[in-house]
């Protein structure tokens, strides 16, 4: 069955991995640029972007439509992001 759209996303909120990993591909990149910027690393980007990923894949119960995803994933990667930036001000100090 191939996993689209709507139906993608309320079985991504079920907990289906293979349809969340659908969902977020269209956000990989954006996130890893946002990612990357903060981090200032390629390998430490991969990592914030994952951290994105998981946290968002906890909070999916809560969303009531699919329409709620994009924010969920940009608000996600600014919170990573800017608590990487205030470790790395905070070891720079």
């Amino acid at each position: 069955m191939a996993i689209t759209g709507r139906d993608g996303f309320f079985m991504a909120k079920k907990g289906n991995i293979p349809a969340f990993e659908k969902l977020m591909s269209a956000y990989e990149g954006r996130i890893f640029n946002i990612a990357l910027a903060a981090a200032g690393s390629r390998e430490r980007a991969s990592e914030l972007a994952q951290e994105v990923f998981v946290r968002v894949y906890k909070s999916m119960a809560r969303l009531e439509s699919e329409g709620q995803l994009p924010a969920l994933v940009y608000r996600t990667a600014k919170i990573v992001c800017v608590d990487e930036c205030d470790i790395i001000d905070a070891y720079s100090k």
